[in-house]
């Protein structure tokens, strides 16, 4: 049999629960109730099973049994009367004593496995936290590690199947008809359940213009996308990367969790502070602290996972331009109109700016030139007088 680690058994806690123990006795029970929370469990238990227990009735006879036992008992009596009271027989029971004998067991059954449930719930708790990764118990501490919850178990990162890659690739091609291609790589795209997250083109219809894209396809529809695209025009130009960040994703799961295990603590303290004002408002500082931190951890990893699941595709689309051989020449009389209002301009913006520098720059010109004047028309003077005695 196996020993309680207690001092106390469940049949001394059955019977002080009962009142059935001596005062001595129920005095130590009563002490070690404060200091032991699985035997608080235990008696919280037993109050419960005892509530069950007390609401349950036994439901009344049915008529028809009521009316046969009368029926007997008149019978009885009257026969009794008449001297034949040994002849009588007993009436066969309803309800066979095996089945009474069932249900017995069976309500004593769920009378055990209440009590023993809870204690069966809580080693399996205790053992599920024992696999618990270091790193979650490292950074909650020795003290906290002991309070996690079960949903905070289960809250604790699984290592994925696979290695988790974020993808990347660029392309660049050259095509004679710059709309044609560029109705295709977008058709391709589409067809691959992609979409297109940045898209800028430059030039004009009759220079050669060039398509910078950036598309987001799933990871695993980018080598078919590249396959249809290098048919739609000759590649210059092509490069694939990817970058794995399994264990990012792992760590930043881990550390989410321990967030939110804090978190969990820190709301457990306030609900059960009853200080200071001041000891209030810094645990729920701290809880919007932490919860800033979820929040951006999330976001981090949403992102981790939406970059592994959509590959980075950069398209640059150039137009194969041949200039035409013949230029249209312009007239001499519209080159010379076009001269004279160039030069108009030009005299135009020259006088405005003089002007502008004046405006600007004529005040300190004339403060500088009038500080230096004096200083200078002495020194020149001196410089032109004749020297004495030469």
């Amino acid at each position: 049999m196996k020993s309680s680690p207690h001092p106390i058994e469940q049949e001394e806690l059955m019977a002080y629960f009962d009142g059935q123990l001596p005062r001595d006795r129920a005095t130590v029970v009563a002490a070690h109730l404060e200091q032991c929370e699985d035997c608080r469990a235990a008696t919280a238990d037993f109050h419960a099973v005892s509530k069950k227990l007390a609401k349950w009735q036994v439901e009344p006879a049915p008529a028809r049994l009521a009316e046969r036992v009368n029926t007997l008992l008149d019978k009885a009596a009257s026969e009794a009367k008449k001297g034949v009271l040994g002849t009588l027989t007993p009436p066969r029971p309803l309800v066979p004593r095996w089945v009474w004998g069932l249900a017995g067991a069976v309500v004593v059954f769920l009378f055990i496995a209440a009590i023993s449930i809870p204690n069966l719930l809580r080693s399996r708790i205790s053992s599920e936290r024992a696999v618990v990764s270091p790193y979650l118990l490292e950074s909650a501490g020795a003290g906290a590690s002991s309070q996690i919850r079960d949903q905070d178990v289960k809250s604790v990162m699984v290592p994925p199947t696979g290695p988790m890659i974020i993808r990347t690739a660029s392309l660049t091609l050259v095509a004679k008809d710059f709309d044609q291609a560029r109705t295709a790589i977008e058709t391709i795209v589409l067809r691959h359940q992609g979409h297109c997250a940045q898209l800028t083109v430059r030039g004009r219809a009759d220079t050669g213009r060039t398509l910078t894209a950036t598309f987001r396809v799933p990871a695993e529809q980018l080598d078919p996308v590249l396959a249809e695209l290098r048919t739609v025009g000759p590649v210059e130009e092509e490069s694939q990367g990817g970058e794995e960040v399994t264990q990012q994703y792992v760590d930043l799961r881990a550390r989410l969790s321990n967030a939110r295990n804090t978190e969990q603590r820190l709301i457990e303290i306030l609900r059960q502070r009853t200080g200071k004002v001041p000891d209030i408002l810094a645990v729920e500082q701290e809880i919007a602290r932490v919860r800033e931190g979820i929040e951006r951890m999330d976001a981090q990893l949403k992102n981790l996972e939406n970059q592994v699941r959509l590959a980075s595709l950069q398209v640059r689309l150039r137009e194969e331009y041949k200039l035409p051989l013949a230029l249209a020449q312009t007239s001499t009389v519209t080159r010379l109109r076009n001269a004279v209002v160039e030069g108009y301009h030009s005299l135009v913006e020259s006088v405005v700016g003089l002007v502008e520098f004046l405006l600007s720059y004529g005040p300190v010109l004339l403060f500088w030139g009038l500080i230096l004047y004096f200083p200078v028309r002495f020194a020149w003077r001196r410089l032109r007088a004749p020297r004495t005695g030469s």
